[in-house]
């Protein structure tokens, strides 16, 4: 469905009110409310006092004869209505912002913009050097990137609001609302230290592979997919470090005994410098596939497009 037939059927399926009714300016009343969860944040979003924007809340709820937004905790909560309406009525806006801006784009040789991306430290140490070298050479300077965990519960919410732009990763929690776009696969190997005796025959064995200590990089929630699959066997391997950073790995196994599974990237990054060794895992765990997210709001506006065609071009080449 395009943002054009979501905009009709706002206006005629939704609200079955004539468009002399509505003000328009409502609208963004609405959408300020629902991402700041406050009536004086909003306010300030859209330069209205705090008592105007009570108003025309109050005039809002009285038009779709709905709450719309209930006080809890300190913040204004959506109702389920206020829900159903949220993605219809910022795409509509968002198409009246794009039919009346100058349409030739996004200038990024001259124009000052923050962006935030929420990545790993893995995504950020692929990616964001080629971003960042890209824009020194072709863009304005005063372009910031911003960049945010990957982990935490409010990935979504920030994606809704604006707050984060684009999300790197494999992130299967992001559905509704968001879009996705494939950059590459990665592949996953075993690093270990020059001369580790797991690797004395020129490759790491299951057995040694489960003998040897690890240094474990833990997932959001529950068992990694090597575990299952050593469980499968019935078999297990022991951690000697649990940690949410991959880019730990080179450090941590280059004057021990442990075994890492780490991104093929990574691992190649930092072989020479840290005297580290690469091997095929015993296991097959297959290749993980990186992708970029972003909320379905964000998806025609142009500085938007110019950044995640930028990252996926720039993707490609890795």
């Amino acid at each position: 469905m395009t943002t054009a037939v979501v905009f009709t059927r706002f206006f005629m399926g939704v609200y079955l009110l004539k468009l002399t009714d509505i003000d328009l300016n409502l609208l963004q009343v609405f959408e300020a409310v629902y991402l700041e969860e406050s009536i004086s944040r909003a306010a300030d979003k859209i330069g209205l006092s705090q008592p105007a924007m009570s108003n025309a809340l109050k005039r809002l709820r009285q038009t779709l004869d709905d709450p719309l937004f209930v006080r809890s905790g300190g913040v204004m909560l959506p109702t389920p209505r206020a829900e159903e309406l949220f993605t219809p009525i910022s795409q509509a806006l968002q198409l009246l912002k794009l039919s009346f801006e100058n349409q030739a784009g996004f200038d990024h040789s001259c124009t000052e913009r923050v962006f935030g991306i929420a990545m790993s430290d893995y995504s950020e140490a692929i990616i964001l050097p080629h971003l960042l070298q890209y824009v020194e050479q072709h863009c304005n300077k005063n372009i910031l990137f911003r960049v945010f965990p990957i982990e935490g519960g409010n990935l979504a919410k920030a994606l809704m609001k604006g707050k984060i732009d684009i999300a790197i990763g494999r992130i299967p929690f992001l559905e509704a609302g968001f879009r996705c776009q494939r950059l590459f696969d990665e592949d996953f190997v075993c690093l270990v230290r020059k001369g580790h005796p797991a690797a004395s025959g020129g490759s790491v064995s299951l057995e040694d592979f489960v003998v040897y200590p690890h240094i474990m990089f833990t997932p959001r929630k529950g068992k990694t997919l090597i575990d299952k699959m050593l469980q499968d066997l019935k078999l297990s391997r022991k951690a000697m470090v649990q940690s949410p950073n991959t880019l730990s790995a080179p450090v941590l196994v280059e004057k021990t005994n442990n075994i890492a599974i780490s991104p093929l990237r990574v691992a190649e990054r930092y072989m020479k410098q840290y005297d580290l060794e690469i091997y095929d895992c015993p296991l097959d765990i297959g290749r993980s596939q990186v992708n970029q997210y972003w909320h379905e709001r964000m998806h025609s506006a142009p500085d938007h497009i110019w950044l995640r065609r930028l990252i996926f071009e720039l993707s490609s080449e890795l």
